[in-house]
């Protein structure tokens, strides 16, 4: 969205954290003020919050139906404090 919104970067730079990552590419702020103004932006970002919403709900759906199939099985699922569990890790 950002490339076929705003189009070529003004400018490049390497990361000043990690050598061998890509370049970042970088904006003026008044450029990406203007762009989020347009209509292009405005429709491109509610498209992407919809299917943001959709992606969120089917991972609902797939957890609501794993967790009823276990609960037909029988198992039983004990939650382990995060505590607990890295003292029974780091001691066994």
């Amino acid at each position: 969205m950002v490339k076929k919104i705003l189009g070529e970067p003004d400018k490049m730079a390497t990361s000043p954290h990690y050598a061998k990552a890509a370049p970042s590419r970088l904006y003026s702020l008044e450029r990406v003020v203007r762009a989020e103004q347009t209509l292009e932006f405005m429709v491109a970002h509610l498209r992407a919050a919809e299917r943001s919403q959709n992606a969120i709900a089917r991972t609902d759906a797939r957890v609501k139906s794993l967790h009823d199939l276990a609960a037909k099985t029988g198992f039983v699922v004990r939650v382990i404090p995060e505590q607990e569990l890295l003292e029974g890790a780091i001691n066994s």
